[in-house]
């Protein structure tokens, strides 16, 4: 992922870092000895915790951050080479002897992320200078917290702050970070019923913009080619039919496929064809069940810059043991339609979602299935549709540009 000019990718499942993130990367070699990649996607960072002296991957939690290189040693049974010493930070904590912030209430208590839903956090010492807000990480299920970016901070003072929710939020605790980086975190948690995608780039002036959904095919929606790897799988081709009826109904576009009309192409790329494939020469990340790759394209009218949805691929892993029937999958299966669902709610520009229940998750076990639309999904893909109405973007015929 990433923004060259007016285009931008964006790849669910991916690695996200921020600045000033401190951990331990997992690494593939491509045989350059320069580039690497990372190993399983968002799996392959474990994030440290300074001030806590804790380590935090997606589904593992060190209480120490020693344990990490006391795992990785064990596992390597041999002691890795050291290139050079980085001194964990232990001192971090309250170092500067200034009040901690404390967090007395929020409210309201449940709204939803991406949507600028106003949350207001009163307590004391959070200082007279902005510092920042911590939220739980959807996309991790709020084991780490990501950092709302600056322009969503609406006020702030000592005892008040009011904040936009951000993209990418979930359920849980929040933290206020005060200008001299104290750190406090709230006893009490927001849930986050649904979460909507959301961009931040220098052609818009506040963050978690919603890219449109467009008229892409002249018919109210998207047309989706099948590579020739996925058209011979003829069940996969079903669960896609059935899929996209299920999501059309709840959005009103007109997802679609060019049926027979495949393309040898199994890699995704800004080449004009919306994709469903399974991997192949261009494959997925281990432990990476598929991947929904969104490609947006910035136009600009009266001097407001509007990212819209230009293109999609979705991808699957070819190597997993899915059942692809209808029937409910054995323990040792996962669930293809559920997985297919999900990326298609990624491709409707949905983000994941705090209920372990929900197709939304952030992931999904072997032997489960997640085939039902929850209330939340359709008020989500509600509202992203009532904003594509509201900038005359949507399914009439306009591209936005």
């Amino acid at each position: 992922g990433g923004v060259v000019g007016t285009d931008m990718l964006v790849v669910s499942s991916s690695l996200k870092l921020n600045v000033g993130d401190v951990g331990v990367f997992t690494l593939n070699d491509i045989g350059t000895s320069t580039y690497f990649t990372p190993y399983a996607g968002s799996q392959a960072f474990i994030k440290y915790d300074e001030v806590n002296m804790k380590a935090q991957a997606i589904f593992d939690l060190y209480p120490n951050i020693n344990d990490v290189y006391t795992q990785i040693e064990n596992i390597l049974t041999t002691k890795p080479k050291e290139i050079k010493r980085y001194e964990v930070k232990s001192n971090n904590k309250n170092h500067r002897g200034e009040a901690t912030p404390v967090i007395t209430n929020l409210s309201p208590s449940t709204l939803s992320a991406g949507t600028y839903s106003l949350l207001t956090i009163t307590g004391t010492d959070f200082g007279s200078t902005a510092g920042s807000v911590e939220f739980p990480d959807a996309d991790d299920g709020g084991a780490t917290f990501i950092t709302a970016d600056a322009t969503l901070i609406q006020s702030w003072s000592d005892t008040e702050i009011t904040i936009f929710v951000p993209t990418g939020a979930t359920s849980g605790n929040i933290a206020v970070i005060n200008s001299t980086a104290e750190r406090g975190e709230s006893t009490d948690e927001i849930t986050v019923p649904f979460n909507i995608s959301g961009i931040n780039n220098s052609f818009i002036h506040l963050a978690d913009y919603t890219p449109d959904l467009v008229d892409n095919n002249g018919f109210g929606g998207y047309t989706f080619t099948f590579s020739d790897n996925y058209f011979l799988n003829s069940d996969a081709v079903d669960r896609y039919d059935e899929v996209i009826e299920q999501w059309r109904c709840e959005s009103g576009i007109n997802w679609n496929s060019n049926g027979s009309s495949t393309t040898s192409t199994t890699c995704e790329g800004f080449d004009g064809i919306n994709i469903v494939t399974f991997d192949d020469v261009c494959g997925l990340p281990a432990g990476v069940l598929g991947t929904a790759f969104s490609f947006y394209n910035a136009c600009g009218t009266g001097g407001v810059a509007y990212w819209r949805v230009s293109e999609l691929d979705i991808k699957f892993d070819l190597a997993t043991n899915w059942n692809y029937t209808l029937n409910s999958p054995t323990f040792s299966e996962f669930d293809f339609y559920s997985v297919m669902l999900h990326e298609m709610g990624h491709a409707h520009q949905l983000g994941h979602t705090p209920e372990v229940s929900d197709v939304m998750y952030f992931s999904i076990s072997n032997g489960t299935e997640k085939r039902a639309l929850t209330a939340n999904n359709v008020s989500a893909i509600n509202l992203v549709m009532s904003r594509n109405n509201a900038n005359e973007l949507a399914y009439n015929g306009s591209t936005g540009g």
